[in-house]
């Protein structure tokens, strides 16, 4: 056991390396101590989609590292004459949204940024959603990090497996709870989506997430169950700022869910 510890340690770490960032170093670190934690302080049973998610963690990590390093040969890089900073391109809109992350980053640190600069990191016309703010914070807080910022879109993706489970465990058996979260987690698209800085993987990170307090709160009471609802307003203006018909979308379902939850009768005692 402390063998396969070491040796995921190793790899994380060189994985680490690849990324070349601190804020990079920091994402596999704190993934690393939460892997450790869990499976020190979850019963077996649930060891199983503790390693799942970490799996969907490095194998998201590594496909990151390996693809921006082939791209970065490739000369597939994007940038801009007259703009500062550069990213791989592998998809052209979360390249893009990774350079706008970076110049509101810059702003936001005082560095001297052009009018026109500015206008096309916050301009609407270019297409925008509240998760470049997130790209944005990444650069503030680590420096420039053209690669490395998409690894907290793979940390959405693992939350996304975890409120998955969560919520087919509220209902279904162990067994079909892991392969809800299986799919979730390694389905193409999702897989694709969560190494880019593409607002989808977020978007449905806190759907899930708001569907979870959902079915939380019938079993709640009292302060927690308003501490349930509070998170799913929270939720649904987060998923706002990213699409905005959308969180308009989650609200309203939710408000006729709990009006049929409410009206329904009781069921008859035989």
């Amino acid at each position: 056991m402390k063998d396969r510890i070491s040796n995921l340690t190793v790899f994380l770490f060189c994985l680490a390396v690849y990324t070349a960032s601190p804020g990079g170093s920091f994402v596999i670190l704190c993934v690393s101590l939460w892997y450790l934690r869990a499976k020190k302080s979850l019963p077996p049973q649930r060891h199983f989609i503790v390693d799942v998610l970490l799996t969907a963690f490095v194998l998201r990590a590594a496909a990151l590292a390996v693809m921006s390093f082939v791209y970065i040969l490739q000369g597939r890089v994007l940038t801009y004459t007259i703009y500062p900073g550069w990213t791989p391109n592998l998809i052209g809109d979360a390249s893009y949204y990774t350079l706008r992350g970076y110049w509101i980053a810059a702003h936001w640190a005082g560095a001297d940024v052009s009018g026109q600069i500015l206008k096309a990191a916050f301009n609407p016309i270019y297409g925008w959603t509240g998760y470049t703010y997130v790209v944005a914070a990444f650069h503030y807080l680590f420096g420039f990090s053209p690669v490395s910022s998409v690894l907290v879109n793979c940390c959405c993706a693992l939350l996304s497996g975890f409120f998955a489970y969560s919520l087919a465990r509220e209902y279904l058996s162990e067994r079909i709870s892991r392969l809800t979260a299986l799919l979730v987690l390694f389905f193409p698209s999702m897989f694709l989506w969560s190494i880019t800085n593409l607002k989808d993987t977020s978007m449905i990170m806190i759907s899930l997430f708001i569907l979870w307090a959902y079915v939380k709160q019938f079993r709640a009471k009292g302060r927690r169950r308003i501490a349930l609802f509070v998170l799913m307003f929270i939720g649904t203006v987060l998923l706002s700022t990213i699409r905005k018909h959308f969180g308009i979308l989650m609200a309203a379902s939710i408000v006729v869910s709990l009006v049929f939850a409410v009206s329904r009768p009781a069921p008859l005692v035989r």
